[in-house]
């Protein structure tokens, strides 16, 4: 996947915008002597569910004068915070550097969370901002076709968190991760394979929750072959392009599958090869054969992927894909994968895509180029190659975009809904799960649905309401698809209103757009993007919808809401 050592000069194609981020990245104080921190944020941040919740804070330098702790809750604005109404409010003596303080959270939503220190007359000392979600259930199975990309491998996180994040995967509705497994990681000395207990932790840790783990196999092996890789960073990237190295790295990939081959049934061959080791297609389809061959001799129902993403950027065209054909790898494969960033742009129109197949590079345009090509190439089995996106996602740098912690939020429900509306891709991962560290110029550390820190984004909220929302119901009716505005039926629809049809809707701009709707009179509950809810009625002439950015979801009133 991409990381710290991809270049992410493909994804962009305009120059960087200024802005200002929601919440602040890092805790506030009033003071330079008193550091309040939260305890475990992993688990106590984003929580399931409303109804009474119990926080933990410890405070370093605490103030001599103060006396008691405040929490309050302020349901998301953009506006300062003396303009948010206060949800929940709470208090308690001080009678250490600890506080633990429960708060009674109304309902599902993104907020901001406020812990202030005073004194016996009121006066604020000191005081930490932060932000906090509480989300629907995802008690069953999420959508198959929802993943994120995690960096367990990298070693970013600290393997004790590995289990706590990955129940955070869960509950921002996914079911998959993409991650990978080094071979230098592995095969330290020549033919000695040692797991990497990082892998095996997190491939663990998916497995015990139900999320598939889509394995990526790859890059070279400087540290047991420099002779053979000698390329950047100890060969880790050299492309394994002679018999030699490809006997090797199919030893690495035989080991690797004998390990995890009862957890993992996904392998992916490669991280980005136009990118990294820059393999021809052929080169590539060389290792592909003798890759796929190993892994179905030692399970014949794992699934294989090629391509790799194709290249930062994405090959959304399917120009990697279209050479492994060409090179004979048709048949040596269960499908292909593409990494078709189109940020800063819109998922619904992306950019203009020059000397390509293609149009532009956007959701709707890609998915459907993709899905077309997969039925013009069917498998000597008669089986149809699998697409997957197994990468694209929009940075929330308040550095490089305007709003972009909304433009994110508003993107990748916007993103997922599209995905299903066309109905050709397997899988779509967004990438990535969690921010890779703290800088806002950084774009590497801003694609998170969480913070660093465990504090969520609005996106982390956005996705998991609409995935437990919409959950695995087909689109099944386009009601709008214009310039300003999307609005599509998913699941079963009924002239009595009785069916289970959820219907999405958005405006493309950044205004409200008004769409008039031909549905079945009844009771409906409107739900936004962040889970709150409101009884609508709709009458013979059908339903005026307000449409916002972030997508709003409109389903029959029941006893119980939609839930996947």
């Amino acid at each position: 996947m991409t990381s710290s050592r991809s270049s992410l000069a493909a994804r962009f194609a305009s120059g960087l915008i200024i802005a200002a981020a929601w919440f602040p990245l890092s805790p506030l104080s009033a003071r330079a002597d008193a550091v309040i921190t939260v305890v475990s944020p992993e688990t106590s941040l984003i929580v399931e569910d409303k109804g009474s919740k119990t926080f933990h804070f410890h405070v370093d330098g605490m103030p001599t004068e103060a006396s008691k702790a405040v929490v309050e809750l302020r349901r998301f604005s953009s506006g300062p915070v003396s303009d948010k109404k206060i949800a929940a409010h709470a208090e308690v003596p001080l009678s250490g550097s600890d506080i633990e303080i429960a708060l009674d959270v109304p309902e599902i939503g993104y907020y901001e969370l406020t812990l202030r220190l005073e004194s016996g007359s009121k006066q604020a000392l000191a005081s930490l901002v932060t932000s906090f979600a509480a989300v629907p259930t995802h008690a069953g199975a999420n959508p198959s076709d929802f993943g994120v990309c995690t960096h367990f491998a990298q070693k970013k996180d600290d393997p004790q968190l590995f289990e706590s994040t990955m129940k955070l995967v869960k509950l921002a509705g996914f079911s998959r991760i993409r991650d990978e497994c080094y071979w230098d990681g592995w095969e330290r000395q020549p033919g000695v394979f040692v797991p990497m207990q990082g892998c095996t932790d997190y491939i663990d840790a998916a497995n015990r929750l139900g999320i598939a783990p889509l394995v990526v196999l790859d890059f070279g092996n400087g540290k047991a072959y420099p002779q053979l890789f000698t390329g950047k960073g100890e060969g880790h990237s050299s492309f394994p392009d002679t018999p030699e190295k490809v006997d090797l790295f199919t030893r690495y990939v035989e080991e690797t599958v004998k390990l995890y081959n009862s957890k993992v049934k996904d392998w992916e061959l490669w991280n980005e090869p136009q990118s990294w080791g820059k393999p021809s297609p052929a080169v590539y389809t060389a290792l592909l054969k003798k890759v796929n061959a190993k892994i179905k001799e030692i399970d014949p129902d794992a699934n294989v992927i090629s391509c790799g993403g194709g290249g930062a950027g994405g090959g959304p065209g399917g120009d990697f894909i279209t050479g492994i054909l060409a090179a004979g790898g048709l048949n040596d494969q269960d499908g292909f994968s593409v990494h078709p960033y189109m940020a800063p742009y819109t998922p619904e129109f992306g950019y203009d895509a020059a000397n390509s197949p293609i149009p532009s590079v956007s959701v709707p345009v890609v998915w459907k180029h993709l899905g077309k090509f997969v039925d013009n190439h069917p498998k000597a089995n008669g089986k149809k190659l699998q697409f997957w996106v197994s990468e694209f996602g929009w940075v929330s740098s308040p550095i490089n975009f305007f709003d972009g912690a909304q433009m994110q939020g508003a993107y990748v429900a916007r993103a997922f809904l599209l995905s299903r509306s066309v109905g050709t891709c397997t899988a779509v991962f967004w990438y990535d799960f969690q921010n890779d560290g703290v800088d806002p110029r950084n774009n590497e550390h801003n694609f998170g649905l969480i913070r660093k820190d465990f504090s969520p984004k609005p996106a982390f909220v956005s996705m998991s309401v609409m995935s437990a929302t919409v959950g695995s119901r087909p689109c099944t009716k386009v009601l709008v698809d214009d310039a300003d505005a999307k609005v599509f039926a998913f699941g079963s629809e009924d002239s009595s209103g009785s069916g289970d049809v959820v219907y999405a809707g958005w405006s493309v701009a950044s205004v409200g757009k008004g769409a008039k709707l031909k549905i079945p009179p009844g009771n409906y509950t409107r739900r936004d993007w962040d889970g709150h809810e409101q009884d609508v009625v709709v009458d013979e002439k059908g339903y005026n919808w307000t449409l916002r950015p972030f997508p709003q979801y409109l389903f029959a009133k029941k006893d119980a809401a939609p839930q996947g």
